[in-house]
């Protein structure tokens, strides 16, 4: 009995070691299949995505992405420093860039760059690492350099508004007048102009003209034409503070604002360079001018398109000067005006946004990878993402742009109804008011002229 239960101890004994021995091979077999799968990636500057030190060396958010992935003993990469920038179809209908290199099978994986429908019917992409936007990088010019600026305080349908509650006082206090006295029709049309002049000089702060013009002599005591005046002072005296206070504060004469805000300042200045990157998303993006009022500033930029840069561009000074003009991702471009006034001094140049084009950008991969290496990539991501990993890197990229442009502020837009409700609320109040009291003291004076007649 106990032989029996030996050989079955020992039987037992052999059979852990070999399932053992079966479980060490197998994870020496997946490890030896794991080093050997390394994907090729390439790499194009763009702060703080990657930074490229030199030819063999390069840090970033990108790269320690990637140096996480290693550690976690499942992939492995081989990386290129040599790639060009982005990914466009050239005039002969073939991708180039990245794009191109991945379509061609001469790298992996590659980016980060902007995801759009085009790239992603060619390459595959990974969960997006940021969402950014673009932006035109331009010099600063004064705020008040046009002398009609000071009409742009209020929106259009503001200086409507205004007009139409003139004309609307002073038809209001030309049918008191009518009925008041007396007078031609000849008369009565010239009193509407008058009071119109009337009503537009308290807009200035100007009083109404003395009781004994003719035009005031028979109505000024009326109480239905003193509510109306009261609450057009009251009302003025609204617009007028609001107005001061946004010449004071906006348009003061040593705020500066961007020499571009939007594509179409860009047809007012023709012989003003303006250009964007090759191969890259703002190309892609100004092709959907095509066919509109502004295809001449697209043509424009086909015309001066660059490679990426790997120091502090040149191109700079030309902007700082009002000579040029570039368009490009938002955070590239405020980390190569922040390395400049870093470096220089120069503190000149800033960015603004415009609504044709903001996207997300990711890290593209050459169409056939297993779906096992494209998911542990995007859990990598994931993780990178919600640690907040790449943070302290974009802060750090930015900081010297925030440091320069902090003194410096956009134009603000023209006010509009909602800034100045409180005025033309005031404004229909006044006439409501008035044209009541006038028709009280209508029905009373005809009142007193029946009974008159009676007695």
């Amino acid at each position: 009995m106990s032989l029996m239960i030996d050989c079955v101890w020992v039987g037992c004994n052999i059979l852990v070691e070999f399932l053992c021995f079966r479980v060490t091979e197998y994870a020496e077999q997946v490890k030896e299949g794991t080093k050997m799968t390394v994907y090729r990636v390439r790499f194009a500057p763009w702060n703080p995505w990657v930074v490229l030190k030199n030819k063999t060396e390069a840090h970033g958010v990108v790269l320690e992405l990637y140096e996480e992935m290693k550690r976690t003993g499942t992939f492995d990469f081989t990386y290129q420093y040599d790639a060009p920038y982005g990914g466009f179809i050239g005039p002969d209908g073939k991708w180039n860039g990245i794009v191109g290199d991945m379509i061609n099978n001469v790298t992996d994986l590659g980016g980060p760059i902007f995801i759009n429908e085009a790239r992603a019917s060619v390459v595959d992409f990974a969960f997006p690492v940021d969402f950014s936007q673009l932006v035109i990088i331009s010099g600063l010019v004064p705020a008040h350099k046009d002398p009609f600026l000071i009409f742009g305080v209020f929106s259009l349908t503001i200086w409507l508004l205004i007009f139409l509650a003139v004309f609307l006082s002073a038809s209001t206090a030309c049918l008191i007048y009518s009925l008041s006295s007396s007078s031609t029709e000849n008369k009565i049309l010239k009193a509407l102009f008058r009071y119109m002049w009337e009503f537009q000089n308290a807009l200035i702060g100007k009083g109404f003209a003395p009781n004994s013009r003719w035009f005031m002599r028979d109505i000024w005591a009326d109480g239905s034409f003193r509510s109306l005046q009261s609450f057009w002072f009251l009302g003025c005296l609204v617009l007028m503070y609001v107005f001061q206070g946004t010449i004071m504060s906006t348009y003061a004469a040593n705020r500066l604002k961007p020499q571009f805000e939007d594509l179409e300042d860009f047809l007012n200045y023709p012989s003003v360079i303006v250009g964007t990157y090759e191969n890259s998303y703002p190309v892609m993006c100004l092709e959907k001018l095509v066919n509109t009022r502004l295809e001449s500033v697209f043509e424009r930029f086909k015309k001066n398109l660059i490679k990426t840069d790997t120091g502090i561009p040149p191109w700079l000074d030309a902007v700082e000067e009002g000579k040029a003009a570039y368009i490009t991702d938002g955070l590239y471009a405020k980390f190569m005006i922040g390395e400049r006034f870093k470096k220089t001094g120069k503190c000149n140049v800033q960015v603004s946004t415009f609504d044709l084009c903001s996207g997300y950008i990711g890290m593209a991969c050459r169409k056939g990878l297993t779906k096992r290496f494209l998911k542990k990539l995007d859990d990598g991501i994931l993780r990178f993402n919600e640690g907040k990993l790449a943070k302290r890197q974009m802060l750090e990229s930015v900081l010297f742009y925030e440091i320069c442009s902090q003194n410096v502020e956009n134009a603000v837009k023209p006010l509009d109804l909602t800034d100045l409700l409180g005025a033309f609320t005031v404004f229909g109040t006044g006439i409501c008011v008035s044209l009541i009291y006038f028709m009280i003291e209508l029905l009373m004076s005809y009142g007193n002229i029946k009974g008159y007649f009676v007695h």
